[in-house]
């Protein structure tokens, strides 16, 4: 007889709870869920009948259940992610080359829960038969029991039999009851039934049944080590999600911290909730690096769900997300330093110093500066939605980070700015000059000031003649220490014209020096001659003088673009640079090229019908 698959494993609409909640025992039904369940060992047909009402299993099309098959690897993803109530992916087409249409789904949601995985082929396998030992490694995956310590004291009479790596799951599945054994042998390679995947479906639900019992517990921490987290006299065991930030390599910088932390019914920490630490560094040695005398937090990618709160001094936060608020509270006065941080909630700056609280790398929507005289430092790729100010302070940011929006709070009349501004707002009948503290210097790094344009920082680069596409050609070998080159080399090639202008409104001269700098971009040259007649790829080079040069708004530059075959994105920079030192101060304004070049279009060949 061949039975196709038909709805074996569907799982019930009925059954919507994240954590399965178990049926109370009831005596046998009168009439049974499948018309062969008394075919089925005395053992499992409870738990069949129970699985059956949950909703995860079904019959073949026959309304059979077949409980004495064996068990494919296909049926047990099935059953797995309808016990899990695993959310399905969008998916009509499997990562697997070897899994089609039926359990596509199911398949996709138990690999992104790490539960069953592809073999070594890179194929799925589906139709395979699962054996005891591997259903072992998949039911203690899903209850989340810890296998640490455990396989080394496997007393089965057939230990020998199971997979070194194997050994440590089957222990904990025996123990959690998920698994049982007959006459004190484990069988690890026998192939799993479908009643057995039934009745362990079943244990599965009460394992997770008791682990759903969360409480949150608050304290002091006492110790931590690599497995467990000691709160007001009692040890929880830590769950690989709060491993990240609960490790001996924390110790320090968790010593006497003030912690939130869910537990759930086995005593294991689950989540953290929220977090105050209050261990301090101490300053960095003479000639040493900023921080390098922090204590740190390394969060290892972890979150925390709540709030976190720094309440000492030189403490670092790196590689965390912070689901709710971030404060650097009023006991900090010195160092503070955030590096990959996300904080999904407000940033509120209370303490710190004039040498800077720093944010690199960070992910962060509302910041308010509140704590007189700190100077708040964006670097590297941070980013940040909005920053409030409400105390005198001093806001700066690397090159290549804007603020889209400032806010001056009313009493501030001494903000120092080393950052681009997109908008600037201020109090009613405030002027920018009396509030920026720094504005000669400032003044061109503002844009808008109360949603109007302001008088400076309105440059922006203006081309002419900038084609759709151009013809691909091969690059052109460097120019030869005097700068010259043929002008055949540029033949056929139609140059860029490149100038730069302010706003149709605010025609102020740009007062600082400044340079054209473009990224260096691989595949493309831009050849621009200077006032003696020297070749440069600009796109290496840059334009002008290191210390830059008195921006001309007529001048316009004649800019020779030779790429090869291919699309390519030219970031173009007008850069603010010190005169004396020639280092860029600022980036004024930006502009992204796209430039498509494409193969010369072939000579139509000669008709040689034509009359």
């Amino acid at each position: 007889m061949v039975l196709t698959p038909g709805a074996v494993w569907a799982a019930d609409d009925t059954a919507t709870s994240a954590t399965p909640t178990m049926p109370a025992a009831t005596e046998q039904q009168k009439t049974p869920v499948f018309p062969d369940l008394n075919t089925a060992a005395s053992w499992a047909r409870e738990q069949i009948t129970q699985a059956k009402e949950m909703g995860w299993i079904g019959g073949y099309p026959d309304g059979k259940f077949y409980p004495l098959n064996n068990l494919t690897r296909r049926e047990a993803a099935i059953i797995m992610s309808g016990a899990l109530k695993l959310e399905l992916p969008d998916k009509t087409v499997s990562s697997y080359p070897d899994v089609k249409v039926w359990g596509i789904k199911e398949i996709e949601a138990v690999k992104e829960a790490g539960l069953m995985l592809g073999k070594e082929t890179g194929k799925f396998h589906p139709d395979d038969k699962i054996t005891r030992q591997e259903l072992a490694i998949i039911l203690v995956k899903a209850a989340k029991i810890s296998t640490e310590g455990k396989g080394d004291n496997l007393t089965i009479k057939d230990a020998g039999k199971v997979w070194p790596d194997a050994k440590p799951y089957v222990q904990a599945a025996m123990d959690s009851k998920l698994m049982v054994g007959y006459n004190n042998y484990f069988n690890p390679t026998d192939t799993a039934t479908r009643q057995e995947m039934a009745v362990m479906a079943v244990n599965l639900a009460k394992v997770l049944e008791g682990n759903s019992t969360t409480s949150e517990q608050a304290g002091t921490v006492a110790s931590v080590t690599a497995d467990t987290l000691t709160l007001n006299g009692q040890s929880y065991k830590l769950t690989d999600a709060v491993k990240g930030i609960f490790n001996e390599k924390n110790a320090a910088a968790l010593k006497d911290a003030q912690v939130k932390v869910e537990v759930d019914g086995a005593k294991n920490v689950t989540k953290v909730k929220g977090l105050e630490l209050m261990a301090a560094g101490q300053a960095p040695a003479e000639g040493e690096p900023e921080f390098s005398g922090n204590v740190t937090l390394d969060g290892n990618q972890a979150n925390v769900e709540g709030d976190v709160t720094v309440r000492a001094n030189y403490i670092s936060l790196h590689n965390l997300t912070v689901k709710g608020n971030l404060t650097v509270a009023k006991e900090v006065q010195n160092d503070f330093e955030a590096k990959n941080v996300t904080v999904e909630g407000n940033t509120l700056i209370e303490g710190g110093d004039t040498n800077t609280v720093v944010f690199e790398n960070a992910k962060l929507k509302d910041v308010q500066a509140a704590k007189e005289n700190v100077k708040v430092s964006f670097k590297g790729n941070s980013s940040v939605e909005t920053v409030e100010v409400a105390k005198n302070a001093e806001l700066a940011a690397d090159q290549g980070i804007s603020l889209p929006k400032v806010t001056v709070k009313d009493g501030v009349n001494a903000l120092k700015v080393n950052a681009m501004i997109d908008e600037l707002i201020l109090p009613e009948k405030v002027k920018v000059e009396e509030v920026i503290s720094n504005y000669e210097e400032a003044k061109n790094w503002i844009g808008k000031v109360n949603g109007e344009a302001h008088a400076y920082n309105t440059y922006t680069f203006v081309t002419e003649g900038v084609p759709a596409s151009v013809e691909a050609r091969e690059l052109l070998s460097e120019a030869p220490a005097d700068g010259k080159i043929a002008a055949e080399a540029f033949a056929g090639v139609q140059p860029v014209k490149v100038s730069l202008a302010v706003d149709k409104d605010n025609a102020h001269p740009y007062e600082g020096h400044v340079r054209i700098q473009p990224s260096n971009v691989e595949g493309v040259q831009l050849w621009a001659q200077d006032a003696e007649g020297k070749w440069w790829d600009i796109n290496k080079t840059g334009w002008g003088p290191a210390e830059g040069f008195k921006l001309d708004l007529n001048l316009k530059t004649d800019v020779y673009v030779v790429a090869q075959e291919g699309t390519h994105i030219i970031p173009l920079k007008l850069e603010d640079v010190d005169k004396k030192y020639g280092t860029v101060n600022n980036v004024i304004a930006q502009k992204n090229f796209e430039l498509k070049a494409e193969p010369k279009a072939e000579k139509p060949a000669d008709n040689q019908d034509a009359k």
